[in-house]
């Protein structure tokens, strides 16, 4: 399946606004050790610890990094990193639905190189936009759609998103391209979606058992209609590990695992697994 760009819309290196001070936030949500710096995700932005220049139990210590750096506006989601490279989403509510848990709205991705001096963003819009091929099933919208899931293995980075399924990235953002842990084509957002093509396999494998077909043959068939029909749910992605070719990815429908970098993949189900 062909990449294309899918462009940061803000590079950032604001030196007029210093991180803030100490670790911010009430709500840790992830820490990473990238083997340089200590990285905690929390609901104000990312705070860093070097333990060149403290112990980490002074305010002072640690520095938290915001909207006003180069982050995505809201509460960090995923966090990821390696020596100097961290890599954290970004989401806030969406307080305009009046409900009383508005839906979490996605705002993107941010990484920096240098240990959160610059920083690079891009949009949920943009990593999503429906014009670009791969993209064309949605989601349409940022809501309901943050990143819940980073991990990196060299410039391979993947991105787990909750309604858009799993993202992937072979030349660390440049390019991105959609991958769906099941095998499918598209993301099937309901049973309904893939109603005519189940009635379609089902009704050629009972026409080729009437007809005194081949067992391995119509044993085949159906094995492809039982794969289309837990497509559903396999879009809701939440978490991601990698490692070389090997990916877990977790879904609202079991976890998926893929040992040759995403070509081929296995549903794992409880109590079925």
């Amino acid at each position: 399946q062909p990449t294309e760009a899918a462009l940061p819309t803000r590079f950032h290196q604001d030196q007029s606004t210093p991180p803030l001070t100490g670790l911010v936030g009430t709500s840790m949500t992830d820490v990473v050790w990238s083997g340089r710096y200590l990285w905690v995700a929390t609901e104000r932005g990312l705070a860093r610890w070097d333990p060149t220049v403290g112990n980490g139990l002074s305010p002072e210590d640690w520095i938290t990094y915001t909207e006003a750096n180069g982050l995505g506006r809201g509460s960090v989601s995923a966090l990821a990193a390696s020596g100097d490279t961290v890599w954290a989403a970004t989401l806030f509510d969406s307080l305009g639905t009046g409900l009383a848990r508005p839906p979490p709205v996605g705002s993107g991705l941010a990484w920096s190189t240098d240990g959160g001096i610059t920083w690079v963003h891009v949009t949920n819009e943009a990593l999503f936009d429906t014009l670009r091929t791969g993209f064309e099933g949605g989601p349409f919208t940022a809501v309901q759609n943050p990143c819940f899931g980073l991990s990196l293995e060299g410039d391979t980075v993947w991105a787990a998103f909750w309604s858009g399924s799993t993202i992937r990235s072979t030349d660390f953002g440049r390019t991105w391209e959609r991958v769906l842990p099941g095998d499918g084509h598209r993301i099937v957002y309901s049973p309904l979606d893939v109603e005519t093509d189940l009635r379609l396999l089902q009704f050629e494998a009972d026409s080729l058992e009437n007809a005194g077909a081949d067992p391995a043959e119509i044993a085949q068939v159906r094995a492809a209609a039982d794969s289309v029909a837990l497509l559903h749910l396999l879009h809701r992605t939440f978490s991601v590990a990698a490692w070389g070719d090997t990916v877990w990815i977790g879904t609202a429908s079991g976890v998926a695992s893929s040992f040759d970098f995403g070509h081929t993949w296995t549903n794992h189900k409880m109590r079925l697994n």
